[in-house]
């Protein structure tokens, strides 16, 4: 519950959700109260590999509890005041790669056998049958193996882990694994039984990603369960004038993170999925009314890109219809009216980015124009293998990313002007990069 405007929402490079709150100038204050740990037994600094600290929210006995039984992990926590008293030292348990023996991904658990252990108070004391019911793993923050975003997972026998406050997108019903994004801005509180944490960033100039890659895992406690999957995923196929049936849609959840582009039908967004932590692109076009021209464009997009396949088409995730509920809503966006959204796997950027940044040759730093051409070539055949035709290829709807072994691909994108040969007859495309035949209407679009 951030109490300035600067928190309101998450201001991130690429994946990083972990805009440091440790600035003096932040000067932000939580309605919490400090723990009772006495000031001599813990660090006066957080660990320098801390990536966020858990503490006690608005005088929370559980939480404190937990801390005072595990505080070699416990710091003071700097710039963070009582809202009541503000000469009160704040405390708060450290969470970074430092912790324990665990696998690769894992930065702690909490539970009775936990890396951040709960107590285990006698039986005759009061509220000990409540600390019973914990699990011996309650939960547990996990860095996403390609996207380096911390998630938290709910691993409690009953599933009573949740998130709380007014940024809270919490674990979605029947859904499994229970995770969750975490991150500052959003889900930065959560609870079991009768304990609740704040959760407060650090350290935003930590590398995740190496900082995983220098981790051993440990054999026996790497998890496996929901890294790899073990079927094909399926493409979810919309129509944009046919809602799915009741109950059969699963909403794709996310936070923005930062504006990829700007065209006529809408924006271009880099996304992080809430629930799974993948980094995702998504197009967020205005519903434009039934039976127009644009209506028609949309409606051959969305109809078209599930059923492409091919290494230089941009891959397609899914389309959902939003009227904004549960997301971040972008800046000038009409948050009452209806938008399309139209996932797909984010790239690098555009060659016209390329030519523009002096990328774009034949020189040894440079991606070369041969690639390019090849690339382009295979894109078109496969389009025409199946009776398609782009009508808008310019440097704009090529896209590049590079593969995880280095190599440089270009894919094709924006379908909003394809169509069938047998219907590709009318004026369409970019003046500027059409053929001349095209122009002076003396041949085939």
């Amino acid at each position: 519950m951030p109490a300035c405007s600067e928190c309101s929402g998450i201001d991130v490079d690429q994946t990083d959700l972990t805009k440091s709150t440790d600035d003096p100038s932040h000067g932000c204050s939580f309605a919490m109260a400090s723990s009772t740990t006495p000031v001599d037994d813990v660090k006066p600094q957080p660990h320098p590999h801390a990536l966020f600290s858990l503490i006690p929210y608005e005088n929370n006995r559980g939480a404190q509890m937990i801390i005072e039984q595990n505080r070699h992990l416990v710091s003071v926590i700097p710039n963070f005041h009582d809202v009541h008293d503000r000469r009160q030292v704040m405390y708060g348990i450290n969470v970074g790669f430092f912790i324990g023996n665990r696998s690769r991904g894992t930065l702690a658990s909490i539970g009775r056998n936990g890396d951040i252990v709960t107590p285990t108070p006698p039986s005759a004391w009061p509220g000990a049958s409540k600390w019973a019911r914990v699990s011996r793993i309650q939960c547990s923050f996990e860095v996403h193996p390609n996207a380096n975003v911390v998630l938290l997972y709910d691993r409690s026998s009953r599933g009573d882990t949740d998130l709380t406050g007014v940024n809270a997108r919490s674990f979605v019903l029947g859904r499994v694994p229970r995770r969750v994004v975490i991150g500052y801005g959003i889900n930065d509180r959560f609870a079991f039984r009768d304990v609740e944490f704040q959760i407060v960033w650090h350290s935003p100039k930590i590398h995740v990603g190496e900082q995983m890659t220098l981790r051993e895992d440990h054999p026996r406690l790497t998890h496996t369960v929901d890294e790899v999957p073990t079927i094909a995923a399926t493409r979810r196929a919309t129509r944009i004038h046919t809602p799915a049936p009741a109950g059969s849609r699963v909403e794709l959840r996310y936070t923005l993170v930062k504006k990829l582009g700007q065209g006529m039908s809408g924006q271009v967004w880099k996304v992080v999925d809430i629930d799974s932590g993948d980094i995702l692109a998504v197009k967020r076009i205005r519903r434009p009314d039934e039976g127009g021209p644009e209506y028609e464009r949309l409606k051959r997009e969305v109809e078209t890109m599930p059923k492409l396949s091919h290494p230089n088409i941009v891959e397609f995730i899914s389309t959902q219809r939003s009227e904004w509920p549960g997301q971040d809503v972008p800046p000038g966006a009409n948050e009452n009216a209806s938008y399309l959204e139209i996932f797909m796997l984010p790239k690098e950027g555009n060659i016209r980015q390329l030519k523009q940044a002096g990328r774009l040759g034949d020189g040894t730093d440079q991606v070369h124009t041969d690639r390019l051409l090849h690339d382009g070539l295979k894109g078109l055949d496969y389009l025409a293998s199946l009776n398609v035709k782009h009508r808008d290829v310019k440097p704009e709807n090529i896209l590049w990313t590079v593969t995880d072994q280095g190599a440089t691909v270009f894919q094709f994108a924006d379908f909003g002007l394809c169509n069938t040969q047998s219907l590709a007859v009318t004026f369409a495309g970019s003046r500027v990069y059409m053929a001349p035949e095209v122009l002076t209407g003396n041949g085939e679009v």
